[in-house]
């Protein structure tokens, strides 16, 4: 199957002059290869975040992003877990959250091991690898009384007092924080519903809600030279997520994961030799 996925989809970044387009080329061949996969199996996905408003606005990638969003229910996800690694050549890596404690569970990567980056955040160096990625979320079913979560989530909501500086500070909003997560965990878990109103996205450190009303049907969209699946009403799907999202952010705001990356440069701290 790897050799197949070599000659379906060959890595060419010897091929682009600059460093963006390089990583474009291999962030599209990372995509190809998870679409293939899925389509393959009859696998349902479809993109979200940044790839999928650039579908929309640019019809491929966003000038300024470096990375790839897509979303699966967990039953699709299950067997992609399952189906991937049989699949993924030497040159690529498949990172679950429920096996890496940095990442959040419900989340894996695929990784292009030929590349490298400088990240934004330091705290993953050595530890994940710092080549280019495709995000591959994982989306609950519940029903419409995860609305409840919006109380718990209040509970957080507690401003400190003039008196409450420093380590103290520091501690009290932790503590609230937890707490917050524990109670919303709470309702969220009593709401599973496999034709629920919603999606939701278990993460540490937001909240994701996607309306099944709004994904649902699933249509084809044009990102680049590929046609892939997305959400059948992107426009409030994206509306919801980035409000006047026609409008491109001012140039401060147009930032990725990476301060700089190298598309032909290995990450030697995480994949030594």
């Amino acid at each position: 199957m790897q050799d197949n996925l070599s000659v379906l989809f060959p890595d060419n970044r010897d091929r682009y002059s600059t460093p963006a387009e390089k990583m474009q080329h291999i962030l599209l061949r990372l995509l190809s290869i998870f679409d293939h996969i899925c389509t393959t199996h009859n696998l349902e996905y479809w993109i979200d975040g940044g790839t999928l408003l650039g579908a929309i606005r640019h019809k491929g990638f966003i000038p300024w992003d470096d990375d790839v969003d897509v979303c699966m229910s967990e039953k699709n996800y299950g067997k992609f877990l399952e189906l991937a690694p049989h699949y993924l050549g030497d040159d690529l890596l498949l990172l679950n959250g429920e096996h890496c404690p940095l990442m959040n569970k419900g989340i894996t990567k695929i990784y292009d091991l030929k590349s490298s980056s400088k990240q934004l955040n330091t705290r993953e160096v050595g530890i994940l690898p710092s080549g280019f990625f495709i995000d591959i979320f994982c989306m609950e079913s519940h029903s419409r009384k995860i609305k409840n979560t919006r109380k718990a989530f209040k509970y957080a909501n507690i401003k400190l007092k003039p008196g409450d500086r420093g380590i103290r500070a520091l501690k009290k909003r932790i503590r609230l924080f937890f707490n917050r997560h524990i109670a919303a965990q709470k309702v969220i878990s009593k709401s599973r519903d496999e034709q629920g109103e919603y999606f939701y996205y278990r993460c540490r450190w937001f909240t994701y809600f996607l309306r099944r009303s709004h994904v649902y049907p699933i249509k084809s969209v044009i990102f680049e030279s590929l046609n892939l699946p997305a959400p059948g009403d992107a426009h409030h799907y994206l509306q919801d997520m980035y409000g006047d999202y026609m409008t491109p952010p001012g140039m401060t705001e147009r930032e990725g994961h990476f301060s700089e990356y190298y598309p032909e440069k290995p990450d030697t701290h995480f994949y030594p030799g």
